[in-house]
């Protein structure tokens, strides 16, 4: 993982496949934080 500062803000630099693997990672998470919250209610 690359950081570049770009136009005063912090970019970081994915390969595509790392950013599908965070996005597919963070999709689970949500999924199941919703699940969780549904079974709370």
């Amino acid at each position: 993982m690359e950081m570049a500062e770009i136009d005063g803000g912090v970019v970081l630099n994915f390969s595509g496949n790392n950013v599908k693997q965070l996005v597919s990672t963070i999709d689970e998470v949500l999924e199941h934080v919703q699940l969780a919250l549904e079974a709370t209610v």
